[in-house]
């Protein structure tokens, strides 16, 4: 049981366990079982629904909750972005169905869920329904697509035009749904029988669109690496020369640059670029070796060794110019601690100011752009800013003991000052002081 609302959690179905993601494939072993213990045809059973009392029911996970009962023509939450019209539940609108109920002679309640979907709303909206699910669940990629054609068969409703969409939706997807999903679908239309063949066409079928991609693929970075290596001097020097500017982004937007969130979504420095164009030099290298001639290759060989030359040495300077414009950064702040350390002594220079500069002034000589002399002077500057904060905090101690010394003697006397009316003194051992009276 759940805690708080005494809802019973749906029981899961192996199905749920295959189909998280459609990137899991139903393999031919699981779904020939299936096929040999699953019955030729499933029937459809008929549903007397009956009005609910109030069309808008509330929370989401309320809605779900009605619709999973299948027994209501119609419902929707408060903000209408959940509704159900019979046995479909609907999530802002008719376009993405997130489930639909269906009653079978054999098998009880199935519920159907949309394995599509990965919106923020709509994953909520999912959860909520998968949550309220009951009987036996199955899993089906883009389930908006058959939801009209399984009504129709709801209805006892086979026309051709039925009979043909959902073998069509079948063959489309049986390698992205699990085998019970598959052999539940065909079911409806007496064609489990069918769905052992539909799965070997479908797998040569995916076999021949992969084979033909990775040929296209090979084609394309064939003619890349060919024109990069046929490119004359000029026209190399060209596209060096267009790799280095700022406004080239070769990786879209850089997601982090030296840690800073901040940074997200700048444009790529000329390094950048050249580092980018190295990598896809290197693709090209690797190409040429399967597929070009010795000529080539040795022309783009030596053509990434260029490249990767010259953002190591932009690399080096930008590099340079970071710290620099740090350093530049950092010497606003130290002059302004500086002014306070050389003037003379005062009560404004504390111990926090002490410690700041002490901490700049040691990232100053750690620079490889600082003189030894210059560090050297620093740290004098800071002993000496140092000694005259001693000094101060030594003379600020005699007068306030000196203060505390007069006002004690008089509280003792019997005098009312102001200020030490409602003091409370010790003497210099920290014993409590008693006035006489």
């Amino acid at each position: 049981m759940a805690e708080g609302d005494g809802r019973a959690a749906p029981a899961v179905s192996r199905n749920h366990a295959t189909t998280q993601g459609n990137d899991i494939m139903t393999s031919f072993t699981a779904l020939a079982a299936v096929v040999a213990n699953a019955p030729r045809t499933v029937k459809l059973a008929s549903v007397d629904r009956e009005s609910s009392r109030r069309n808008v029911i509330g929370s989401h996970s309320d809605t779900a909750h009605v619709w999973a009962q299948n027994r209501y023509m119609s419902g929707r939450s408060s903000d209408s972005r959940m509704y159900f019209e019979g046995a479909i539940l609907y999530s802002y609108g008719s376009h993405f169905a997130l489930g639909m109920v269906l009653e079978t002679t054999s098998e009880g309640r199935v519920t159907l869920l949309n394995d599509s979907g990965y919106s923020i709303s709509t994953s909520k909206h999912k959860g909520h329904a998968r949550y309220a699910a009951n009987g036996n669940i199955l899993y089906v990629p883009d389930l908006t697509e058959i939801t009209r054609t399984l009504d129709h068969i709801r209805g006892g409703n086979m026309a051709a035009y039925t009979v043909k969409q959902l073998p069509d939706f079948i063959k489309k997807h049986i390698l992205d749904m699990a085998p019970e999903t598959t052999v539940f679908l065909a079911g409806l239309i007496g064609k489990v029988r069918s769905v052992c063949a539909w799965f070997r066409a479908a797998e040569k079928a995916r076999a021949v669109a992969k084979a033909k991609a990775r040929a296209a693929d090979i084609e394309n970075k064939k003619e890349a690496a060919i024109t990069m290596a046929d490119a004359s001097p000029a026209a190399w020097a060209r596209e060096l020369s267009d790799r280095q500017e700022e406004s080239n982004r070769p990786w879209g937007r850089y997601p982090y640059y030296q840690g800073s969130p901040n940074k997200s979504y700048r444009k790529a420095t000329p390094a950048e670029s050249l580092l980018a164009f190295a990598t896809e030099m290197h693709r090209l290298n690797v190409t040429a070796k399967a597929h070009l001639s010795k000529k080539r290759q040795a022309v783009l060989k030596a053509r990434l060794a260029e490249v990767r030359a010259l953002a190591k040495e932009t690399l080096k300077w930008e590099t340079k110019g970071d710290e620099l414009a740090t350093f530049r950064r950092y010497k606003v702040t130290f002059r302004a601690y500086l002014a306070i350390a050389a003037k003379a002594p005062t009560r404004d220079y504390d111990k926090a100011a002490a410690e700041t500069l002490a901490r700049l002034a040691t990232w100053f000589a750690q620079r490889s752009h600082c003189p030894a002399v210059l560090a050297n002077k620093l740290a004098d500057i800071i002993r000496a800013a140092n000694a005259r904060r001693e000094d101060l905090a030594a003379i600020e101690a005699a007068e306030r003991m000196e203060r505390e010394r007069a006002d004690r003697e008089a509280w003792l006397a019997g005098e009312s000052t102001p200020g030490n009316r409602y003091a409370r003194y010790s003497d210099e051992m920290g014993r409590a002081l008693m006035q006489s009276t």
